[in-house]
């Protein structure tokens, strides 16, 4: 039986793994009268394979502990680097007079160098992994105040000016848009169809069908921003409404939330190297990814009801004042100021028992060679195959989330924007409305 007298205190450790084995080459000069030369060997230590670290921390009697609820979150970090090579070795022959002279490089890697970190040419910056960690632990920490409720009640009054806003009579936006484009043709029509008006009188009344177009353009985006934020939020959170009342389900007791950021990039270069006089063309293509993911372990402090299902607790109350302000939700596309204020507000149904941020970097390069040259002698035998580098980093580490949250760029926006529609066409609305109000 385990006590806490018997019971060891958790100790770091650290396991190495290697199985990397010598690269075999070999190489002989001779010529036609000496024979067929002596092989010379030089072979490359530990040049392939794989070789692994991990340190981690053991807490004895984990299970025992943990089936007893005690949340262990210990700080945890491996990698894992792995080099192969299937490039053979170029030969070289010159024949002078009746003597030919050759020169045979046998076996894999002959290169000056096989490829490692150094040629990963990556862009992906400690402050971009910096980035991350705050977009991530932001959001992570934002989820909690919106797990278990399934209407945004105390949202949707406190941004109802918004939305009626957007929803003052589509039907009357409609007419007026009618009425835009009739006095617009109609203008259109007065100024080429009379030709003995004067010039003055058909810049008139183009002036005229310039105006009516533009009140077309402001009453068309007036239509299109009814639908966008006011039918379509409304009815929204009246079908929300309608769950909550026909649902109320207990959440789990303890419950994750986690965001996980990605970032990559990649590349190609080329260089002439060389080793002992022998010059050959190498191609490198390299990649780096990054993958940041924040947590937190959170347990219910209360009982879940129907007004938590509505979303009428006061924590909901500081996101819904942001939501409130005018444009608030074109902000959100690319900055994180909903989540900021989601994350710093104190949850009334949840409290937080473990916090944690992992880190992932996943870097790859291969290199391709060939053109094999060596002054005074001809390329009998052209060396050539791919040579490639792996290596992986992890690391997890116990941290407080929230000293991590801070207002940032959202690093996926641009390519969220660029493939949705309907937000080009609310930029576009905006600007109308914006551009178009005192004409």
């Amino acid at each position: 039986m385990f006590t806490s007298g018997n019971v060891r205190p958790p100790y770091e450790r650290t396991r190495s793994k290697d199985d990397r084995t010598s690269v075999p080459r070999r190489s002989r000069w001779y010529n036609s009268t000496s024979g067929p030369g002596v092989w010379n060997d030089y072979p490359v230590a530990n040049g392939v394979g794989t070789i692994q670290h991990m340190t981690d921390t053991v807490t004895p009697a984990f299970r025992y502990l943990s089936a007893r609820g005690l949340i262990i979150n210990k700080p945890m970090s491996s990698s894992k680097t792995t080099v192969s090579t299937t490039s053979t070795g170029p030969m070289f022959q010159v024949t002078i007079g009746s003597v030919t002279y050759t020169g045979d490089l046998d076996g894999y890697g002959w290169v000056a160098g096989l490829p490692s970190l150094v040629h990963v040419r990556s862009n992906v910056s400690a402050a971009d992994i910096d980035h991350m960690i705050a977009e991530t632990s932001t959001r992570a920490l934002s989820q909690i105040t919106t797990r278990s409720v399934q209407a945004t009640s105390t949202v949707d009054l406190l941004e109802f000016r918004e939305t009626a806003r957007y929803l003052r009579n589509p039907v009357e936006s409609g007419t007026r848009t009618a009425r835009a484009i009739e006095k617009a043709v109609e203008a259109r029509a007065r100024a080429n169809g009379y030709s003995g008006w004067s010039e003055a009188i058909v810049e008139r009344n183009m002036g005229r069908f310039s105006k009516r177009l533009v009140q077309f353009q402001r009453e068309a985006a007036g239509i299109w921003m009814s639908a966008r934020y006011g039918a379509r939020p409304l009815i929204y959170s009246m079908t929300q409404i309608s769950e909550a009342l026909q649902s109320l389900r207990n959440p789990p007791t303890r419950e994750t939330f986690r965001s996980t950021l990605t970032k990559s990039t990649n590349g190609t270069f080329s260089a002439v190297e060389g080793f002992d006089g022998i010059t050959y063309q190498a191609n490198y293509a390299y990649s780096d990814e990054v993958v940041v993911s924040a947590g937190v372990l959170t347990e219910r402090t209360r009982a879940y009801d129907l007004i938590e299902g509505l979303g009428l607790r006061a924590d909901q109350i500081p996101r819904g004042l942001w939501e409130a302000v005018t444009l608030s939700w074109m902000v959100d596309w690319w900055f994180n100021v909903g989540e900021v204020l989601s994350a710093l507000t104190p949850s009334s149904s949840y409290q937080s028992l473990s916090q944690w941020v992992t880190i992932t970097r996943k870097r790859n390069v291969a290199q391709s060679v060939g053109s094999y040259s060596f002054p005074g002698r001809n390329t009998t035998r052209n060396g050539s195959g791919v040579n490639s580098f792996y290596e992986e980093d992890k690391s997890r580490r116990p941290v407080a989330l929230a000293l991590n949250v801070r207002p940032t760029y959202k690093q996926g926006a641009l390519p969220v924007f660029s493939a949705d529609l309907a937000k080009q066409i609310d930029t576009i609305c905006v600007v109308i409305q914006k551009m178009t109000k005192t004409i």
